[in-house]
Parts: C-alpha cells; structure tokens; sequence
C-alpha cells in the first residue's frame, strides 16, 4: 500500500521518531517535545459521538494482583488487567474461533499471556513485527498454533490469513510512523470479507509525554481515537476505555520518571512491595475518582460486523 503525500497518513503532526533520540540533534529533541504537546493540547475531548468513553474499572484486583509483575510500570499492569477482564467466552460466541493478529508484537510474550488469560479459547495467533526475536522460535516449539514474521505493518497481504477476525496491538501504534495507514489497511480488509471482525488496541495518553519521555512517534487523545474509529464507524460501534489515572501517574512519575531524570536507581526496584501496595492503592483511588482524569493509558475496542450484540454495548 502506497503512501499518499496528500491525505492524512497519520495522527501525529510530526514525523520525529523519539525511539533513538541519540540520533536526534538537540533542536530535534526541543521540538519532539513542543510537537507532542501541541498536538495533544489541540482539542483533546473532541470525540465522534458514536464512539462512547468509558472508565475501565478492573473488578478482580485482588484475585488477579500477585500474577503480575511486582515491579511493572502502572501503565503495563493497568493493560495487562485489562486483557485479563475481557469477556473471552463472549469474544468466542461472537466470533466462533478466535483468529488473531498482533502487529508490533515484539518478542512475542503477549502470545503465551492471552492464549492463558483467555483460558485456550484462541484458535490461532499470528504476530508480526519489524525485528525478529530469538523468542519466536521457543513460542512456536511450545504452540504450534502461534506463527511469528518479521514484517512491516503496512505491508501486510503475505502474513494476513482470511480467517483473521481479531486485530490486536499492544503499546504498538505510537511506533508507526503512518498509524492511519496502518488502520486504512485493516478496514480494507474487514470491508472487503465483509466479516464479524473485533479489534483492541492498547496506547499511551498524553500524559505518557511526561511520563516517558521520548518514546515512539506520540502520544493519543480521546481526538486522536476518535479519528482512528472514524475510519470504521459505517459498520462499526467503538468504545475508549480510560486505564488508570492521576494517582497512578503521580506515582509513575515519583518512583520511576524523578529517579531516571536524576539519573538515580528508579525507587520501584530499590522498594518493590512499598512500590506495589501504593500502585494497588493508586489504581483503587482512580477508579472512585470524580476529579478531572488524565488516563495512563487508553484501550480501544472496535466490533465491526456484529452478528449479535457486541460484547461491550453502548449503554
């Protein structure tokens, strides 16, 4: 698929790429900067109203605690939480036999972690990436229903099997370059088979600028979401799930961004339990909190084709 200089290709208004900012001069580091914040700043609640904001409230936090890592970001337990809650019985009556694919699926970990937390209801998964990882070849030597390629993700026709009715990225699309391709090409696909097709897709909040640092192209906006659905809205509901809150990026920012700005041992690692009863307790008081939120993270949940009611209806 072809890049048109004359459409929009992306969500971002600029094309610095903060993965390797020992390659960006120090105007280019200034300006990553003053790019990302603007674009996040420029209308940042305008949503289509078809696309309904939700606040992801994880139901069993006890039960599900001590089976993650006790020194993940708040960010990567919120979203891990998050694909442990979904409904994996109802995403299979919908769908029949759960096909995935993963673009930016890095060393491929998240395989193993949702065919478990789905409890086995995955029929195949396919992930693909730009760098292949030695990973790959133990996943598939222990499932051979897992298949893993080195690919581009907007070069996708050899690796993307007809059957294919769950699309899904994790922390990934802030490294395209040319997100709205990406997503151009997948709505191709589910408009020309026509298919009862479930997409979800994890990334970072603006706040994660602050956060992070440099890291990928941006950051997303309710906006920015709301122009990623957009492109799938003919034959489509959508939802936004906001994960997590102001607690959990204070705390973030506190025991892990202060320290490596200071360039100091990041706090989570020198105190891992005191770091992982506040993180509990920073989670707990953002799902109660009534004041304005500033999410960690969003998930995005797209069913486009429903043969019945989609698993997560508009209320």
């Amino acid at each position: 698929m072809g890049i048109n200089r004359f459409k929009k290709n992306s969500t971002s208004i600029n094309y610095l790429n903060g993965d390797d900012p020992g390659r960006m001069n120090w105007a280019e580091k200034k300006l990553y900067y003053i790019l990302n914040n603007a674009s996040n700043s420029f209308f940042p609640n305008k949503v289509n109203n078809k696309l309904d904001i939700k606040k992801f409230i994880p139901s069993n936090i006890e039960k599900r605690w001590n089976n993650l890592g006790m020194t993940d970001t708040p960010s990567r337990k919120l979203c891990d939480l998050f694909w442990m809650e979904l409904p994996w019985n109802k995403i299979k009556s919908q769908l029949g036999q759960i096909n995935i694919f993963d673009s930016g699926c890095g060393n491929g970990e998240y395989a193993k972690k949702i065919s478990n937390w789905s409890n086995n209801r995955i029929n195949s998964y396919t992930g693909i990436d730009m760098t292949s990882h030695s990973n790959w070849i133990k996943l598939m030597d222990v499932n051979n229903s897992f298949n893993f390629y080195m690919c581009d993700y907007i070069n996708l026709d050899n690796h993307l099997k007809e059957n294919t009715n769950l699309f899904v990225t994790q922390s990934s699309i802030e490294h395209f370059r040319y997100d709205i391709i990406f997503f151009n090409y997948i709505n191709s696909f589910i408009e020309k088979n026509k298919c009862n097709t479930i997409q979800i897709h994890i990334f970072p909040s603006a706040p994660c600028l602050r956060l992070y640092g440099f890291h990928g192209y941006r950051q997303y906006t309710k906006r920015k979401a709301s122009i990623i659905f957009d492109i799938f809205r003919k034959n489509s509901i959508g939802i936004l799930f906001e994960l997590g809150g102001n607690n959990c990026n204070d705390l973030h920012y506190n025991y892990i961004t202060k320290q490596i700005n200071n360039r100091k041992n990041e706090k989570r690692y020198i105190e891992p339990e005191e770091y992982n009863i506040l993180l509990k307790e920073a989670i707990a008081r953002d799902v109660i909190s009534i004041k304005k939120n500033k999410p960690s993270f969003y998930a995005l949940y797209i069913h486009s084709y429903s043969n019945n009611s989609p698993i997560f209806p508009k209320e």
